[in-house]
């Protein structure tokens, strides 16, 4: 069995969560790394990271069972990533920058902002 946790000098070391950057722009190979991540660590949470929806959905197929964290919806980005979080009931971060960063994200109804941003509703509180 594979496992998280090393030895060094006595102590127990584990690793909460494995992030896997998307830095060239190649999803293919952004789904590759996760397939590697997730056969390599299977006990670890995986925290997808790229603001590109079709690398987000080529990563994810190799770990929708594990309920990655997807980072980041931005402005730009929101629909598709709020969609593929909902399909595959991800969780979403959220990012944004400036001092309007919140006026930035499409208006939507208390009802969607509940259901979209977060794939667990009972933990989610609608913004008032």
């Amino acid at each position: 069995m594979k496992t998280s946790e090393i030895d060094r000098v006595g102590q127990k070391l584990r690793v909460d969560a494995i992030a896997v950057t998307d830095e060239g722009g190649d999803s293919a190979q952004f789904a590759s790394v996760v397939k590697q991540v997730v056969d390599g660590a299977p006990g670890v949470p995986v925290i997808l990271v790229s603001k590109v929806p079709a690398t987000i959905e080529a990563g994810i197929a190799h770990c929708a069972d594990k309920r990655p964290l997807i980072y980041a919806a931005t402005a730009d980005n929101a629909e598709a990533m709020a969609k593929i979080a909902k399909e595959k009931k991800a969780s979403l971060a959220v990012a944004a920058t400036g001092s309007r960063r919140s006026k930035r994200f499409p208006t939507r109804s208390k009802a969607w902002a509940w259901t979209t941003w977060s794939s667990t509703p009972e933990r989610a509180r609608p913004r008032t």
